[in-house]
């Protein structure tokens, strides 16, 4: 079904597709940045973290973002009590100390919303985006 959704809107609206994925790239890219500047503002100045590392550790992270938002609609973020996943890879690259991550935190980043529980059991606080939660 999608793929005949697909061909009538491009035959019907040539444009449309375009500019819908035109919008979704603009809108995951600021959901990406706002998503990877809260990591990295949580991370400043706590122990075993030098400055010159976190730029490193935000463009591990952003690519790792942009990569794996091309496969799926949401990623989750995760420290337990380390980082999980891309920000583990992230921070691993960057020789960041894994045990300065803000403990029980998760984020979900999707294309056009950031959302971050700061506790355990925490309801998500909205950082970026519109519409209402999924």
């Amino acid at each position: 079904m999608e793929t005949v959704t697909g061909l009538l809107t491009r035959v019907f609206r040539p444009g449309a597709a375009r500019n819908a994925a035109a919008r979704t790239a603009s809108e995951r890219g600021e959901a990406v940045d706002v998503a990877v500047e809260w990591w990295v503002e949580s991370l400043r100045g706590r122990e075993g973290i030098a400055e010159p590392a976190l730029a490193p550790f935000a463009a591990a992270l952003r690519d790792d973002l942009v990569t794996q938002l091309d496969a799926t609609y949401r990623v989750y973020l995760e420290v337990v009590h380390q980082p999980k996943g891309a920000l583990r890879d992230a921070a691993l690259a960057a020789g960041l100390n894994l045990d300065a991550f803000p403990p029980a935190t998760t984020m979900a980043v999707g294309d056009a919303r950031v959302e971050v529980s700061k506790a355990a059991q925490a309801p998500y606080e909205q950082i970026h985006g519109r519409g209402e939660r999924r």
